[in-house]
């Protein structure tokens, strides 16, 4: 019931995007939202999912056909 917020992690860029408008596409659903007991059992999933991220980009080729319309269909 509000405004539909999301947090991305963008691998390897260092830098400040806050405030910024950015087009992302989602192409896997790492896990669900979940609550971290502590700053240390969060700091641990986000490695973890970086480390599936990685899995993710390896098999993801920018060449899949129905990707690449739906991504030039959006920007139209």
């Amino acid at each position: 019931h509000g405004e539909l917020v999301v947090e991305v992690h963008v691998l390897g860029f260092e830098g400040d995007l806050y405030d910024s408008s950015l087009d992302v596409v989602f192409l896997a659903r790492l896990r669900a939202q979940t609550t971290f007991s502590n700053v240390d059992a969060l700091t641990a999933q986000i490695e973890l999912d970086v480390v599936e991220t990685r899995k993710i980009f390896e098999k993801f080729t920018p060449e899949e056909p129905e990707l690449l319309r739906w991504i030039l269909g959006q920007r139209r």
